[in-house]
């Protein structure tokens, strides 16, 4: 089965970090047998941001930013700050969620992560010169079951459906999903979906 999927534009430099991001992923389910993205958001974002560098671009993970306006206007944090190559900037929040793999709500949840990251990224008052709301899906299915990717799939590359303008998909390697330590409360984490919206 095909590991990596791709719906946007791919002459953009967000299709090369998002091939780079799998490329990382793969290295490092094969040399760990672990499952990197289940772990917290900003484990996510941070494999975005050695995307990044693979991609010759720059990066910063956790950067201060100023948010809000007027006397609302503060020091926060932006998930990722990246420069690429061309000098192009970018801004990218993220927000992660776990979903059934046969779930018929993928729309819903890709669309409410991407509501909340876009509120994140519109408060930054020091903007790039793109901003991008990101949501990190990750599907998960029982045990006892054999994984069906075809709805996922559909619901994730389909971004006429939802609010994205690009979707990936990473698939890890089944023996790595199927070890002892990776099968969590009897379910298997086969992979995750990113999808970003251009704010």
């Amino acid at each position: 089965m095909k590991k990596f999927w791709f719906e946007g534009d791919r002459r953009t430099f967000i299709y090369h970090l998002l091939k780079n991001w799998h490329n990382i992923l793969t290295r490092y389910e094969e040399e760990t047998h672990d499952l990197p993205y289940y772990y917290i958001e900003p484990t996510n974002i941070g494999f975005l941001s050695l995307a990044a560098y693979k991609s010759k671009a720059i990066s910063i993970e956790e950067f201060s930013a100023s948010r809000g306006k007027g006397a609302e206007r503060y020091l926060g944090r932006a998930d990722l700050w990246i420069q690429s190559q061309n000098g192009t900037t970018y801004d990218i929040e993220g927000k992660k969620d776990w979903i059934t793999l046969s779930s018929k709500n993928v729309v819903t949840k890709i669309n409410n992560l991407l509501v909340n990251a876009t509120k994140d990224i519109k408060k930054l008052t020091d903007k790039s010169d793109c901003s991008i709301a990101v949501a990190f899906l990750i599907p998960h299915y029982p045990q006892r079951e054999k994984p069906d990717w075809k709805s996922f799939k559909r619901q994730v590359l389909s971004i006429e459906f939802h609010k994205g303008d690009f979707a990936a998909i990473h698939i890890c390697d089944e023996k790595t999903v199927k070890d002892k330590d990776n099968k969590i409360d009897g379910k298997l984490y086969p992979g995750i979906a990113v999808v970003g919206k251009y704010v």
